[in-house]
């Protein structure tokens, strides 16, 4: 009966974690730009922030491009050129991780998104034995 009740928490707690788990992508940060705050777009939080200069980062994981903002660029440190960073997307917004930051969270939004040319490249290419 114990040993029901133990295997019964136990499949609770895992579900629980399983549905809190997220799946991360790794990608380098490859570029980071300072631009001014007010030629964000107008919906975006941190054109709001009353700050002049904010800091703007590329990423790259293996076939996509992201250009991000920090949403709180006050709280949010610098991420390090050349590192990798672990990366979410859920409902619209990006979370950032890195392990030399101490694997924190920190909120981004995604300016714009696009295809690198290196896998756009290798997806044309015919195999060689077609």
């Amino acid at each position: 009966m114990k040993l029901r009740l133990m295997l019964a928490g136990l499949v609770l707690v895992s579900a629980a974690y399983a549905k809190d788990a997220k799946n991360y992508d790794s990608a380098k940060v490859v570029q980071m730009q300072t631009v001014d705050c007010q030629s964000a777009a107008k919906n975006a939080p941190s054109a709001t922030s009353g700050d002049s200069q904010c800091r703007e980062y590329v990423l790259e994981s293996e076939s996509l491009v992201y250009r991000v903002r920090a949403r709180n660029d006050k709280r949010t440190p610098m991420l390090i050129v050349g590192q990798t960073a672990h990366l979410s997307i859920i409902n619209g917004k990006m979370t950032v991780r890195m392990d030399k930051l101490g694997n924190k969270e920190h909120e981004f939004d995604v300016l714009s998104m696009g295809m690198r040319e290196e896998a756009t490249e290798q997806s044309t290419k015919l195999n060689h034995l077609q």
